[in-house]
């Protein structure tokens, strides 16, 4: 929402919004231009022309139902995008159960290498680009999320699917009413990219242009190793070869790196400029980032909150070479949680030593099912379970040693509460 701000205050709209306290985002768009309020109520909406919510959004919520009794005109995040995108020549959308935000932000820095006009809309904070850039109208970028069903809402000239995998139980009966919606998305797309290794896209019968590293893909990563904890590799792509080093840990971010290739090599960019933005990609916050040390040990956090992006940043972890990560987990609502109960329990046991953090409800109700003291009492690895900031840092603090890896994982508010631990 923070990048729709951004994109329509450059434009020279007057904008304003809400969220619930104050935060980095919402400072930044202050020192742009826009009205900020912190807490909801139907006084934020006076005087606007046009509403837009996200999904996160209940139908009860006080602002949204003042901007529909009004009568003004109400649009969800994902057909607001979609106008956007109208006024752009190409079209490019990523979507994926992991990886979207890293694949998307590698896309954009291999645009901007090449001198594109583009808009790209991230779902987190790129190092380099933050989650908006905008320079010029040829070509319109965004992460086309499944969440709520809005990949039905967003067609897109060029598609790209990373991954298929199971998750937000709250929108989707099973694994293939998800696949079913991710295989729409590709169906309505005049160029189709996707991971020839993935085992449910392998079932798509539609003409794609696929990615990975079998020899039956037209973008593959040859001679894959592990140097200095990150990722080197060939890439082969279009008849040409290139050794690329990437700054992202984890072999899976390699199938991003492939994935923004090949799509940038149908955008038609130069094979060089594929090369020179990867190996620009900086990283972004709480993607495996490094943010400080706790009582002499180094702290990674990690946006993971699917078993399988768990298990990615374990090993991306253990890859550094300085013993086994000590993990804190915070589960995020309680529908995913009490849905994918065997894989978390399975993913974290991955790790010798885990803690777990109390859930992030996100907007959801509690849920004893789904719980965090639940994953906790179904998890024979866990050491302990925390349920407040305090709890946490006194916990953590007879625990940790210097030399360890503090690797916290979770898409709820954990990664400011641990920032604020950090030295």
């Amino acid at each position: 929402m923070s990048a729709i701000a951004k994109h329509l205050i450059r434009e020279g709209f007057e904008v304003s919004g809400s969220d619930a306290a104050e935060n980095e985002e919402t400072a930044t768009l202050c020192k742009l231009g826009a009205a900020v309020y912190h807490g909801h109520s139907p006084a934020n909406v006076a005087g606007a022309d046009v509403v837009v919510y996200n999904s996160a959004i209940k139908e009860d919520n006080p602002e949204l139902s003042a901007a529909r009794m009004s009568g003004v005109e109400v649009l969800g995040r994902m057909d607001f995008l979609r106008r956007i995108s109208s006024g752009y020549e190409k079209t490019v959308g990523i979507a994926g159960c992991h990886g979207k935000t890293t694949a998307t932000a590698m896309l954009a820095g291999i645009l901007a290498a090449d001198g594109r006009g583009f808009f790209s809309h991230i779902g987190g904070e790129d190092v380099n680009l933050g989650n908006y850039h905008y320079s010029g109208k040829e070509i319109f970028l965004t992460e086309v999320c499944e969440f709520a069903r809005n990949i039905e809402k967003m067609p897109v000239e060029y598609a790209c699917l990373l991954n298929v995998g199971f998750d937000h139980a709250d929108c989707y009966r099973d694994i293939e009413d998800l696949k079913a919606a991710y295989f729409s998305y590709l169906d309505r797309a005049k160029v189709r990219i996707v991971n020839a290794d993935d085992e449910y896209i392998k079932t798509y019968t539609g003409n794609v242009l696929g990615f990975g590293m079998g020899a039956n893909a037209c973008c593959r990563a040859e001679n894959l190793r592990i140097e200095n904890a990150l990722p080197v590799f060939d890439l082969c792509l279009n008849g040409k070869r290139a050794c690329v080093r990437l700054n992202a840990a984890g072999v899976h971010n390699v199938y991003n790196a492939l994935a923004a290739a090949l799509a940038a090599h149908a955008l038609k960019t130069p094979f060089s400029s594929i090369v020179s933005g990867l190996e620009a990609f900086s990283g972004l916050k709480r993607r495996f980032e490094h943010i400080g040390t706790f009582h002499g040990a180094e702290v990674i956090c990690d946006y993971a909150h699917h078993p399988d992006e768990i298990r990615a940043a374990i090993a991306a972890a253990r890859a550094l070479g300085k013993g086994e990560p000590v993990v804190v987990f915070q589960p995020h609502t309680y529908t995913r949680t009490a849905a994918l109960m065997d894989g978390f329990v399975s993913a974290l046991s991955q790790a010798a030593e885990v803690y777990i953090y109390k859930t992030f409800a996100a907007r959801e109700e509690y849920s004893e099912k789904g719980s965090a003291k639940a994953l906790f009492s179904s998890l024979p690895a866990a050491r302990g379970y925390f349920d407040n900031e305090e709890e946490l840092y006194e916990g953590l603090k007879g625990k940790i040693k210097a030399g360890d890896v503090l690797l916290v994982l979770g898409a709820g508010d954990i990664y400011y509460t641990v920032k604020k631990m950090v030295s």
